[in-house]
């Protein structure tokens, strides 16, 4: 989804809720930050209020041994993605941890033109029933071509079809050059299935992939704005999306697993039988 608001002049002032919250009867978007800590962790003051102030984060202290800890952070989530997310971390988990960050993003949106034309198909050799719509803005490169769908209030829908079969990433299919190449000068006819679907993965290893790495290392991560001594045991993301006749709704979960790690004051030596 794409979002194109009001051009902004040099020196204006964006207020962080416009970023947090959007509501009207046709579109809803929320994004939420929460930090929860163990009873027994310390986390700075100064970092705290930068959460609240610049944020809006929740800011809570829970007994992460208690297994209604988990229900509480899981509840935070499940609220804030309007019951599309419903679970982040499980009680056992939570109980190696000391301290959890989730952003959270909530979308609905009304689509500007609603589907009117459904026909029983096949997608991707399975039946399906197939929305049918015509739009106005195209987009195409070696790799994949594409289209817009706007929806009330200014956001947008991009569908993409990737030339090719088989796997690939996105950086593969150079999305900012397709992107580019936006125009309104052709008649698109476009067909793609209603569907719901939910994806999970760990962030961890393809963080480590792209060069962040530190983060996750308990000598090198560097978080003492926090508290002392913590690094990142694991970046967990889901995301849930419905697409039907009248529009979408979407929501996202991120949470950094935080821990701490034990710091060895001993003096090191060396012993090397080459």
């Amino acid at each position: 989804m794409a979002i194109h608001p009001q051009p902004i002049e040099a020196g204006d002032f964006l207020p962080i809720i416009w970023l947090n919250e959007m509501s009207s009867d046709d579109l809803k978007i929320n994004i939420a930050n929460s930090l929860w800590a163990d009873k027994d962790t310390e986390i700075k003051k100064e970092y705290m209020d930068l959460l609240t102030e610049y944020f809006e984060a929740q800011a809570e202290s829970l007994d992460f041994s208690n297994v209604e800890s988990a229900d509480i952070i899981n509840a935070w989530c499940s609220k804030k993605t309007n019951g599309l997310i419903n679970e982040i971390v499980d009680a056992d988990t939570l109980k190696s941890l000391p301290t959890i960050l989730i952003n959270s993003i909530y979308f609905k949106g009304t689509w500007y033109e609603q589907y009117t034309t459904t026909f029983d198909e096949k997608f991707n050799g399975k039946a399906a029933e197939m929305l049918h719509g015509t739009e106005d803005i195209y987009f195409e490169n070696s790799k994949a071509t594409g289209f817009a769908k706007p929806y009330l209030d200014g956001f947008e829908f991009i569908g993409i079809l990737p030339r090719n079969k088989g796997e690939f990433t996105l950086e593969e299919l150079d999305i900012s050059g397709l992107l580019e190449s936006r125009s309104d000068k052709y008649i698109v006819h476009t067909s793609m299935p209603k569907f719901e679907t939910e994806y999970s993965t760990s962030l961890t290893k393809s963080l480590n992939i792209l060069g962040i790495s530190d983060a996750f290392n308990a000598k090198k991560a560097n978080f003492t704005d926090i508290a002392d001594n913590m690094f990142i045991s694991d970046i967990v993301h889901k995301t849930s999306v419905t697409v039907d006749e009248n529009g979408t709704e979407a929501a996202a979960i991120t949470a950094d697993f935080m821990t701490t790690a034990a710091i060895d004051t001993r003096k090191e030596k060396e012993v090397i039988l080459d």
